[in-house]
């Protein structure tokens, strides 16, 4: 896949996410709900293309190499500064990975990201992982 191919994707997950959260929220959305949202956007993404390469190499991967972590961040930062050009900023964007890292560090990442977007969606018994 292409660098612009990553960046549209996330673009396009990211802008997806913040909808939904948008609705569940009555129609309001602040930058700490933008922060999360891209939080576990990356983190989701992170597990799906470790059990995407896991499954293609019969290898047992635990985590991406560093170059593709800096695709999705800066992926995730140019599509977060496009849509929130006056209010996106260097500060949002390192609380952004301080988050996933947290959520990656949990003792279960898998299902507090499933509970997320089954919350998120309203989807109770469909896991993204």
């Amino acid at each position: 896949m292409s660098e612009q191919a990553i960046f549209q994707n996330i673009e396009q997950e990211i802008l997806r996410n913040i909808s939904a959260r948008h609705q569940r929220n009555d129609g309001t959305i602040n930058m700490n709900d933008i922060i999360n949202e891209a939080s576990y956007c990356l983190a989701v993404n992170n597990l799906l293309f470790i059990k995407q390469l896991n499954a293609q190499t019969g290898g047992d991967i635990t985590s991406l190499p560093a170059e593709s972590m800096t695709l999705l961040f800066t992926g995730m930062d140019k599509a977060l500064e496009k849509h929130f050009k006056s209010n996106f900023n260097s500060d949002h964007s390192r609380m952004i990975k301080e988050r996933y890292s947290n959520i990656l560090s949990n003792s279960n990442p898998k299902e507090m990201i499933n509970n997320h977007y089954n919350g998120l969606f309203g989807s109770h018994g469909g896991n993204v992982i």
